[in-house]
C-alpha cells in the first residue's frame, strides 16, 4: 500500500455529525496535496484577459464617452500573454478539479446536493450546514459521553480515546465540560474489576485536584497490572497522590516513642558480663575469708605458744 492510499484512508467519510473530525482530516489531506488554497479561497483564478472582440463589446455596451475613452486605452494582448493566460486557466481548473474529486469522494451520496463546479463553493457550502450543530447533534454527542462504558474484556485505553474524542467535539460545539467534571464521568465509566482506581481516587483527591489524565493513567496501571498475573497495588496508584507521613517514618517514629517511654535495659550480652562479674567477686570474696581463717590460725599457734610458755616458767 503506497504512502498516498495510506493518507487518503486517514480521511473518513463526511455524513454530517462528524464534520468536525472530517474538517480537520480533509483540510490535513488537502494540504499535503498543495491544493488548501485553492480549496479555502484564497487562490483564486486568474483575471481574463481583454481580448479584440471583448474589447469591441465592451466599447458598444459603454454608453458613456468617458468609459469607451477608457476601454479603448486597453491595450489587446499579444498572442503570447494570450498563451500565458491559457497555461495559468488550465492549471487553476486542474487543480480545482483535483480538489472536487477529492472533497467528491469522501462525502456519503446523501450529500451530494452541495457539490458544484468549483470546490471552494462545495467547501463553504458544507461548512455552512455542518459547522454550527444543532441542540439535537450536541445532545448526541452529550448522550453518548456519558453513557459511554469501559469493556473490562480488553484495553480500556480505545474506550478512554474514545471519551476524549467526544469531550473534544462538544468543545468545538462550544459545550467545554470542566476537566473535574470529565474525570468524574470518566470514573463513571470504569467497570467493576477496575474499582480499585475509583476508590482510591475518591479517597486521596479533593473535587478540585480530579483530573482526566491522572485517571486516565491510573486505569492504564491497574488494567496492566492485572493483565500480567499480578495484584493491583493500590499503594504505589496512590503514591504521588498520598498527603500523610511516610510509613517507614512512621515506623521509625513509634519505635522511637516506645523506647523512649520504656525503662533502659541491658544490651545483647550483658546479662553474660554480670554473671561474669559477680562471679569474680564472690571467688575475690571467698578468698579473703580464707585469708582470715589462716591467719586466725596461724595467730593463734603463738597464743598456744605463750601458753605453753607460761606452763614452763
Amino acid at each position: 500500500m503506497s504512502s498516498k492510499e495510506d493518507l487518503s484512508a486517514s480521511v473518513p467519510i463526511l455524513v454530517g455529525p462528524n464534520w468536525i473530525i472530517w474538517e480537520a482530516q480533509m483540510k490535513a489531506y488537502l494540504c499535503t496535496k498543495g491544493l488548501w488554497q485553492l480549496v479555502s479561497g484564497n487562490e483564486i483564478c486568474a483575471q481574463n484577459l481583454p481580448t479584440g472582440r471583448n474589447a469591441q463589446a465592451a466599447r458598444a455596451a459603454t454608453a458613456e464617452r468617458e468609459g469607451q475613452e477608457a476601454q479603448a486605452a486597453i491595450p489587446f494582448p499579444t498572442e503570447e500573454q494570450l498563451a500565458a493566460h491559457a497555461k495559468l486557466q488550465m492549471d487553476w481548473d486542474n487543480k480545482d478539479d483535483q480538489a472536487l474529486g477529492i472533497i467528491t469522494l469522501k462525502i456519503s451520496h446523501s450529500l451530494r446536493t452541495h457539490i458544484t463546479d468549483e470546490a471552494s463553493v462545495v467547501w463553504q457550502s458544507l461548512s455552512t450546514a455542518f459547522a454550527t450543530p444543532g441542540p439535537a447533534a450536541i445532545f448526541n454527542n452529550f448522550a453518548k459521553v456519558v453513557n459511554l462504558r469501559i469493556q473490562s474484556n480488553r484495553h480500556p485505553a480505545a474506550n478512554m480515546n474514545t471519551m476524549w474524542d467526544l469531550f473534544e467535539r462538544l468543545r468545538a460545539q462550544r459545550v467545554d465540560i470542566l476537566n473535574n467534571l470529565r474525570a468524574l464521568i470518566l470514573l463513571n465509566a470504569i467497570p467493576p474489576s477496575l474499582q480499585t482506581v475509583v476508590s482510591v481516587t475518591l479517597q486521596m483527591s479533593t473535587t478540585e485536584e480530579l483530573n482526566f489524565d491522572d485517571i486516565h493513567n491510573d486505569i492504564n496501571t491497574i488494567y496492566e497490572q492485572t493483565a500480567q498475573g499480578g495484584n493491583p497495588n493500590a499503594h504505589k496508584l496512590s503514591a504521588v497522590k498520598h498527603k500523610g507521613n511516610d510509613p517507614q517514618y512512621n515506623q521509625q517514629r513509634s519505635k522511637k516513642f516506645q523506647s523512649a517511654d520504656q525503662p533502659d535495659r541491658p544490651q545483647q550480652g550483658s546479662s553474660k558480663d554480670s554473671e561474669q562479674t559477680t562471679q569474680k567477686h564472690r571467688k575475690r570474696g571467698s578468698g579473703k575469708d580464707r585469708g582470715r581463717g589462716r591467719g586466725g590460725a596461724r595467730g593463734g599457734k603463738p597464743h598456744e605458744h605463750n601458753h605453753d610458755h607460761s606452763h614452763i616458767g
